[in-house]
């Protein structure tokens, strides 16, 4: 897990929100009671003593590890002793007198963070006055827009706090950190346990393992020289306008070729500066085009600043670089062919121009088509459409019949023949309606593409996931676009489809046929054999009988969350083969129904027990994934102990 938002004092930085002033109130109420909650190092508080172990746990780095210690008997009246491989300190503060002593000049902001937030959790200054969306769970949420000249980019920060009002994680980079294991402690509420991400793959947690009042010491505060407290070693957000480079211009990246949009834009990068100039810790970036990120970062770390003063003395400084990339976009194996080029954003608009009749402000319709299904079943679609949010659709398979309709908000839906609707129908409804990737979480830049041949016809595909020795996908999903803009096919894990027999009807061109496969063995076969404008639909026929209606675009009792993750509904344990035993870990792809659609083994326990643990987990079923209130596919990973 990592925290790749940007610092609220960046370059240019604008924090904008979308929410009335009360909710405003309400999230500074919520800071100043944690603060109240939980800060030990408020004026007037009780002396105390603490001891802090952190450790990388993912085991990147022997090296990011640190032992803490700290007798406080007021705000300025305390010692801090810090022991870590990469750093060490001593820092004694009594009245106008300071001494410290450091094994190197520069702290790292991992240990600042620890250091900072184990006895002062709420960065109070840093969050005044800020606009914020609050949710019924206990969040505030808000952007951060980053413009220069007239482009802009955008990312979220997010501060949510316990029902008793502590803070559960704070997440408005550069700090990154995640509360848990509160526990009293003379009058106040302490987390024991803090979560941090250093620059990199690492996760540091650190353990409270001791909090007592303090003992009377005076000799624990004894200066043995005065080394002034402005010299100390310390933090500070500024500008990227305040720093001035160093004898050299910084010289900026030189940008590579990329196969994916957009080629222009915005990049920034969070950056922690030594006192003597130099950049000593680089974040994520951020942009909207992930492939210039590790370019940026390549040329910045090695920028060098003119150290930056304070009182005199120079500081450490937290700042946002803001970069503007410009890149050539060329499809992956066009070797110097022409081939359109253009963001995957508007090969979705213009296909469904073309060949989508349910865009807004088409005509009325109804549809008529028989498909078949492995092994050996067919069925019909019927459709009546009158516009968007007014539409009948009826499907047959068997004794099963699949009633749905839709009225304004209303949404009724209604099963004979059985009491869930099937994988293989469900995936038929998202088949006749399209398999293009949801816009309101869409990333452009998330897709890579490719000039590709199909079927003897040369075409852009556009994808994300991985593909195999062929160039052929296996995971995440892929369009195939002629040059006129049709698409011609697409791979959803795990399966294809390829549409044809285009034939017009009312100035669009619409395939009559999908044929749909999984492993080069055909699952699905649909024949669209009438399509024609529709007569007329009473109302009373997009009512079901008996039915109690969904009504679209209510609020949920909980809209807390911006993501809820799919939790199993039907477990279905492994048969047991005759010998062995261990463990099996299975990742699987849900769709967005919740249905298991692909399973692949992430821990292996040899072939037979991982083919038991294959045939279960696909049998599984979840609730769906939901991303802003709409369901959408997800993932998961399944455990199986033989």
């Amino acid at each position: 897990m990592s925290k790749n938002l940007l610092c609220l004092f960046a370059v240019l930085g604008v924090v904008t929100g979308h929410s009335v002033p009360a909710s405003a109130d309400e999230f500074q109420d919520a800071l100043a009671k944690a603060a109240r909650t939980s800060t030990l190092t408020a004026p007037g508080a009780k002396p105390f003593h603490l001891k802090l172990s952190a450790a990388d746990t993912r085991g990147n780095s022997s090296e990011i590890r640190a032992e803490l210690e700290l007798w406080w008997a007021a705000t300025d009246k305390w010692r801090r002793e810090v022991k870590s491989p990469v750093f060490t300190q001593t820092a004694v503060h009594d009245g106008a007198r300071y001494s410290e002593t450091n094994s190197s000049d520069y702290l790292p902001f991992w240990l600042h963070e620890l250091i900072q937030e184990s006895v002062d959790p709420i960065p109070k200054a840093q969050l005044k006055d800020i606009d914020v969306d609050w949710s019924k769970s206990g969040c505030g949420k808000w952007e951060t827009e980053y413009a220069k000249e007239a482009e802009k980019i955008s990312v979220y920060n997010s501060v949510c706090f316990n029902s008793n009002g502590t803070a559960r994680e704070i997440i408005t980079q550069p700090l990154g950190v995640v509360f848990a294991d509160y526990k009293s402690f003379s009058g106040k509420e302490v987390a024991r346990s803090l979560t941090v991400w250093p620059a990199g793959s690492s996760e540091v947690k650190a353990k409270v393992t001791l909090l007592e009042p303090l003992k009377p010491d005076d000799s624990l505060f004894a200066i043995p020289g005065d080394t002034d407290f402005p010299s100390r070693l310390r933090f500070l957000s500024v500008p990227e306008s305040a720093l001035q480079p160093g004898t050299q211009a910084n010289a900026m990246p030189a940008w590579p070729a990329v196969h994916n949009f957009p080629a222009t834009g915005l990049i920034t990068v969070n950056v922690k500066i030594g006192r003597d100039g130099t950049i000593r810790e680089i974040g994520s970036p951020i942009s909207r085009n992930v492939v210039v990120n590790d370019v940026a970062v390549a040329q910045i770390k090695n920028w060098k600043f003119k150290p930056y003063l304070v009182d005199g003395f120079p500081v450490q400084v937290i700042t946002n670089i803001t970069l503007h990339f410009e890149a050539k976009m060329e499809l992956l194996g066009a070797n110097g062919k022409s081939y359109p080029a253009e963001p995957f954003l508007s090969h979705i608009k213009k296909s469904r121009e073309l060949s989508d009749p349910r865009t807004e402000g088409s005509s009325p319709f109804h549809l008529h088509a028989t498909f078949q299904m492995a092994p050996n079943q067919s069925g019909t679609y019927d459709e009546t459409w009158l516009s968007p949010a007014k539409w009948r659709r009826e499907i047959q398979l068997g004794s099963v019949t699949l009633l749905a309709t839709q009225n304004g908000n209303e949404a009724y839906h209604k099963s004979k023949g059985t009491d869930s609707t099937s994988k293989e129908l469900d995936y038929l409804i998202d088949l006749m309606y399209g398999h293009f990737p949801r816009l309101d979480s869409f990333q452009e830049g998330d897709w890579g593409q490719s000039a590709v041949n199909l079927g003897g016809m040369n075409m852009v595909r556009v994808a994300r996931g991985q593909v195999d020795a062929e160039n052929q996908p296996i995971t995440g999903q892929a369009y195939w676009f002629d040059f006129a803009g049709y698409l011609r096919a697409d791979f959803v894990q795990p399966r294809v489809t390829v549409y044809s027999s285009f034939v017009a009807w009312n100035r669009k061109q619409i395939p009559r046929r999908a044929e749909v496969s999984e492993n080069g063995t055909r699952r699905v076969l649909i024949d669209i054999d009438k399509i024609e404008p529709a007569r007329e639909v009473s109302d009373s026929l997009l009512v079901l009988e008996g039915v109690k209606p969904e009504i679209l675009g209510a609020p949920n009792d909980d809209q807390s969350s911006d993501l809820v993750l799919p939790k199993p509904i039907l477990r279905v344990p492994p048969e047991h083969p005759a010998f062995g035993n261990g463990t099996v870990l299975v990742d699987v792809v849900l769709d967005a129904h919740g249905h298991v659609v692909d399973a692949k083994i992430k821990q292996s326990a040899g072939e037979v027990l991982d083919k038991a643990a294959l045939k279960a987990a696909m049998q599984w079923e979840f609730t769906p994934m939901i991303i802003k209130g709409v369901a959408g596919p997800g993932s998961a990973t399944l455990r199986f102990d033989f």
